[in-house]
Formats: structure tokens, sequence, C-alpha cells
């Protein structure tokens, strides 16, 4: 049995989010750009929730970020009524922690291994044409 739980709804990703966002805006540079973009992707999980719950993904990003911004850390999206609640315990939708870990994780990885693969092909010289005879008609 899983003896750690976490709230669901998209609750843990916006928390981290908000983290993030807050960690980004005492930095500078390429890190700060780092945290912002990690934050954001975290935040297309409660977008997608929220599509999928029929709900506008727009306001309701809106909404639960000035929920979690409030300290409404358990605030996350009923995808059964199509509404934001401020705690996913009382609804009894929970996530493993363990799950969450690997799956945030996992997500990472692959996203670093897109980034390198997109530096080599960046770095990789560019394949030159061969010039063209000029037509001596």
């Amino acid at each position: 049995l899983e003896p750690y739980i976490l709230p669901g709804g998209g609750a843990v990703e916006e928390e981290l989010a908000l983290k993030l966002k807050e960690s980004a805006n005492k930095i500078k540079g390429k890190e700060q750009i780092a945290f912002n973009a990690f934050a954001d992707a975290l935040e297309e999980y409660v977008v997608t929730l929220a599509n999928t719950a029929g709900m506008d993904p727009t306001n309701t990003l809106v909404e639960i970020r000035s929920k979690h911004a409030k300290g409404l850390k358990n605030a996350g999206i009923d995808v059964i009524k199509g509404q934001i609640n401020d705690n996913m315990y009382d609804l009894k939708v929970i996530d493993s922690l363990r799950v969450k870990e690997q799956v945030i994780k996992s997500a990472t990885e692959a996203a670093t291994a897109v980034l390198k693969i997109d530096d080599v092909i960046a770095a990789a010289p560019a394949k030159q044409q061969p010039q063209q005879q000029p037509y001596m008609g």
C-alpha cells in the first residue's frame, strides 16, 4: 500500500509550478528561463484536465493559479463536476507520491533527450549545395 498520497486534479502540478515561478523570480539568465518553461510545462497538465472536464482551459488555469497563490495547496480540478475544488482530498481524488515522482522524472528525461538531440542537430555543419554550372546556351 502506498503510504504517501498527494491531492489529485492537477493540484500538485499547479503547486510545483507556483514554487518554480517564485524561484525563477530570484534568479537571472538562462536558469530563469528554464524554471519558467518547466513551470509552464507542468501547467499543461492542468490545461489538459480542464479540457477533459469540458471547462474553459484559460479561465480554469487563471482560477487555479489564484487559489494556489492564496495558499490553497490542495485545490484542483473536479473533472466529474467540471469545476475547481479547494481540497481534492475531500473528494478522495488522490495520486500516489511514487507514481507522481516517476511521471515527472520520466517526462523530464524525455524532454532533456529531445533538447540534446536538437543541440546536436543545431551544431551540425550545414550541408553545402553543389554549385551549378552557369548555362552557356
